[in-house]
């Protein structure tokens, strides 16, 4: 999937920032470009929200899992942040300007395989860096 030079420019500046962490550039990528040509802020951002709670969940869960401690409730929120997520994805696939074939890769990996769930954790660990950068951009530009 060819990228609009403005999400190239967003993921290698992401790459860098996150100290080459990224585990799903590339669907994040596709994720930025279709919500670029679609004019879709709303949605990608409330993407990169859900993955970035989901995220925070699911290290809190693997923590207090080590701990010993109950898991119960974060184990639903896990689940709950995990199902908006997933229909934030489906409402950005059926748009005009998803590619049938990343729109298949993405229903693959995110709800049919069998990992899927883990796979977007993978998601969600890439959009909490994207959410981080968002959050220190307004914060510098508040300072200034």
């Amino acid at each position: 999937m060819e990228f609009l030079p403005e999400v190239q420019n967003v993921l290698k500046f992401l790459h860098h920032y996150s100290g080459g962490a990224l585990r799903k550039s590339g669907d994040v990528g596709g994720l930025l470009d279709i919500a670029a040509r679609q004019d879709l802020a709303d949605i990608i951002n409330e993407l990169i929200f859900l993955g970035s709670a989901l995220w925070k969940v699911y290290r809190a869960l693997r923590r207090s899992e080590t701990a010993g401690y109950p898991a119960e409730r974060l184990e639903q929120e896990l689940y709950a942040l995990a199902a908006r997520m997933r229909s934030q994805l489906q409402t950005l696939l059926a748009t005009d300007k998803a590619p049938a074939a990343f729109v298949k890769r993405c229903q693959q990996i995110y709800f049919d395989a069998p990992g899927a769930l883990r796979n977007l954790i993978d998601l969600a660990h890439d959009l909490q860096w994207l959410h981080q950068l968002q959050q220190e951009m307004r914060r510098r530009s508040t300072d200034e």
